[in-house]
């Protein structure tokens, strides 16, 4: 039977049911099989509800112990936000897991995020989701792992397009071109970005991936 098994995470934080968010059916079905293959209860989310993020994530904590949420929300119009948006809304408040089949462009979307997002997984199975649920929860307790731990570091613009900045990490491990939305950078910041700025911003340089970077706390 499901909901039988109880996961404790982080040495405290109990688990017994998780929410799945997700705009496809048949993703909602495959997840909660895969939830009651780890005798905890999937709660399936047909459409949210409030339609609003800011009320919905409010709701989230008295339907669930934890999430499971897809990042592509707005096709078919099952929601108003994406699941970036919200499971960066619920940081701290529930251990909640952002699953995606990501691009590139994807991960530009997401990147403004990421800081509140400890677990970003591109394939789900039983071991990975709970690996994804205790990276949540530990951070909670414990605080950000080396990877996701912010440094104040120098940015260097390499180009400035209509809808994406193109910069580099000169303090990185590698001069991988990370693709930032405009709306990413504050309006001071964004009045200001021109080709070869350098500029500064907290960075998690322990990162091993591009996709696991994350920038905040811009400054000129």
């Amino acid at each position: 039977m499901i909901g039988e098994m109880t996961l404790v995470l982080a040495g405290s934080r109990e688990v017994s049911s998780v929410l799945v968010v997700d705009d496809e059916e048949d993703a909602r079905r495959s997840y909660s099989w895969l939830i009651s293959d780890l005798d905890l209860d999937p709660r399936l989310v047909d459409a949210p509800h409030p339609p609003s993020l800011e009320a919905f994530a409010d709701r989230i904590p008295g339907l669930a112990d934890a999430v499971l949420c897809d990042h592509h929300l707005r096709t078919h119009n099952y929601a108003q936000f994406n699941g970036a948006e919200l499971v960066s809304l619920l940081y701290e408040r529930v251990p909640a897991v952002l699953c995606t089949r990501w691009e590139e462009r994807d991960i530009d979307e997401i990147r403004p995020y990421l800081d509140r997002i400890p677990a970003l997984l591109r394939r789900t199975d039983e071991e990975s989701l709970r690996r994804g649920l205790e990276s949540c929860a530990r951070e909670f307790v414990e605080g950000r792992p080396p990877s996701r731990r912010p440094w104040r570091t120098q940015v260097h613009v390499q180009e400035v397009e209509r809808d994406t900045v193109y910069v580099n990490l000169p303090g990185w491990t590698s001069l991988h071109m990370f693709g930032l939305r405009h709306a990413a950078f504050p309006p001071h910041v964004r009045d200001a970005l021109t080709e070869d700025l350098r500029l500064y911003a907290e960075v998690n340089l322990g990162a091993e991936a591009p996709e696991d970077v994350y920038f905040r706390a811009w400054t000129l």
